[in-house]
């Protein structure tokens, strides 16, 4: 074989796998591609999931705040109707006292009436 054959095998060897080269480079870099979007669509639905998520917190932190709110507004009006409660049950218990006075001295004004 002559030197122009083997340069000519050795040009045809080196272009096949410069050929094998860049399909393998070209193969990478489309997986790389599909891996890439598969990733993006990924975070974004991932970011979709999360928004979603966080407004369906908000509106139940929001709701629960609100609860809470007329919670309190009950405590107050309770706290405000036990202590009118209990301020009449120490009229009640001043008049009740006031009415047993009068008893002890109307009975005592009876019974002189009846010895006399």
């Amino acid at each position: 074989m002559s030197a122009a054959s083997w340069t000519a095998a050795a040009s045809v060897v080196v272009a096949l796998i410069a050929a094998l080269s860049a399909r393998a480079s070209q193969r990478a870099a489309a997986n790389a591609a599909q891996k890439d979007a598969q990733t993006a669509s990924r975070t974004e639905i991932e970011k979709e999931a999360f928004e979603r998520a966080e407004g369906l917190l908000d509106r139940q932190f929001k709701r629960q705040e609100e609860e809470i709110e007329g919670l309190r507004e009950d405590v107050n009006r309770l706290t405000k109707k036990v202590r009118d409660l209990e301020d009449g049950r120490e009229i009640d218990k001043h008049t009740i006292s006031d009415q047993a006075e009068q008893i002890r001295v109307l009975s005592a004004v009876i019974a002189a009436r009846g010895e006399a």
